[in-house]
């Protein structure tokens, strides 16, 4: 949640801020869980529908 929030500058790349992106900061919980359950295989690659803005 830390890396989400403020960001992270890595060797090959940098993840960006959220903090200031209200629609990511609100999902972070289902964002959470979705990568974990990937993480564990609990769930097969899928294609995320697409939010509205």
């Amino acid at each position: 949640m830390q890396v989400l929030i403020e960001g992270k500058k890595g060797r090959i790349g940098i993840m960006p801020s959220f903090e200031d992106t209200p629609q990511v900061i609100n999902g972070r919980e289902q964002l959470y869980n979705y990568l974990r359950a990937r993480a564990d295989n609990a769930i097969g690659p899928v294609q995320p529908t697409q939010g509205t803005k």
